[in-house]
């Protein structure tokens, strides 16, 4: 079934997926960690499907939950491998910003 695998022939069994990895089809060998930029959602084994990250939020791949950019940074669009750091003259005050505030003139 899909979610699970069996790796060897003439298995009695098939496996389930570990956290972080799916196999989106019946009759998989193996299980594929999700890419950077995605994770499985909370689904913690027996997965199908990698989700993109949120905007707000990155992942480095092979998770099962993306995690929040750090106040200091943002992800402007879903799918980020990775959190960019605001620039200087610019802000995010709290965690999973999707752009940076520019600081306001005096």
């Amino acid at each position: 079934a899909a979610g699970s695998y069996a790796a060897a022939a003439a298995a009695t069994k098939c496996d389930l997926c570990e956290a972080g990895s799916i196999a989106a089809e019946d009759g998989a060998a193996a299980c594929t960690a999700c890419p950077a930029g995605t994770s499985t959602s909370g689904v913690t084994s027996g997965a199908t499907v990698c989700d993109a990250c949120a905007a707000g939020y990155s992942s480095v791949g092979g998770v099962v939950s993306c995690t929040a950019c750090a106040a200091g940074s943002f992800a402007g669009e879903k799918g980020s491998a990775e959190c960019s750091l605001c620039p200087a003259g610019a802000f995010s005050a709290e965690a999973a910003s999707t752009e940076c505030a520019q600081c306001d003139a005096a």
